[in-house]
């Protein structure tokens, strides 16, 4: 079984192959090497989304709310408190209610809508919550990460990279440089980040927080 590994005393570290058992070797030799196994690598596939959709996605992942009884009815007017939305098909995973306390997201959810020309509810409830409520038709699931997104194009990639910390992610300057962190307790979703992150040339790295009833996952990297 050969390895793909690089020589960490080499500036442009160019990989090469090497065999698991000559690896294994060196390890035990001197408990110590400077090959090391590449975390990070360029992908870019050939299915590329719209922009806004992703990011409407995005947003949709971290804090929507299916409806599975609605559907939008007629031509609405966006943000007008008439608009009407009643029931067509049951099946179909299509209408998505998120609602925000923090101005910033508030901001954020009406803009992505605006920049997408999609036709929204915005109505005000108790407790000082906004609620935005539309249809939403991208994926048969926005909870989930399709697997078929695998398979999208570096920009598409870098479009979700930049849209998750607004909502499932925090933004801190750290020791070295800007650390970004992303929390799911989805294990695909989280699989999927990764991906997304070391695909894209930069390294990542996981911890799972057991200390509720489901696990959660925090993903980080520095973009340098």
């Amino acid at each position: 079984h050969d390895c793909v590994v690089y020589d960490n005393n080499d500036k442009e570290h160019k990989i090469f192959k090497i065999t698991a058992e000559d690896l294994y070797k060196r390890y035990k030799k001197s408990n110590n090497t400077h090959y090391c196994i590449p975390k990070n690598f360029i992908y870019d596939g050939d299915l590329d989304v719209d922009e806004w959709k992703l990011r409407i996605f995005c947003a949709i992942n971290a804090d929507g709310t299916y409806r599975p009884k609605q559907t939008n009815k007629g031509n609405a007017q966006r943000t007008k408190r008439n608009t009407r939305f009643t029931c067509q098909d049951s099946s179909k995973r299509d209408v998505y209610c998120l609602r925000f306390k923090k101005q910033r997201k508030i901001d954020r959810m009406m803009y992505l809508l605006n920049q997408a020309n999609l036709e929204y509810k915005m109505s005000y409830e108790v407790g000082g919550y906004t609620c935005f409520t539309f249809n939403f038709d991208l994926v048969e699931d926005c909870k989930h990460f399709p697997r078929e997104w695998y398979n999208l194009s570096k920009r598409s990639k870098e479009i979700i990279l930049d849209e998750i910390f607004y909502w499932d992610g925090s933004i801190k300057e750290g020791k070295f440089g800007i650390c970004k962190s992303y929390s799911t307790s989805k294990k695909e979703d989280a699989d999927f980040i990764m991906f997304v992150i070391n695909s894209l040339g930069y390294s990542s790295n996981v911890r799972e927080d057991k200390r509720y009833d489901k696990i959660n996952y925090e993903i980080r990297y520095n973009n340098i």
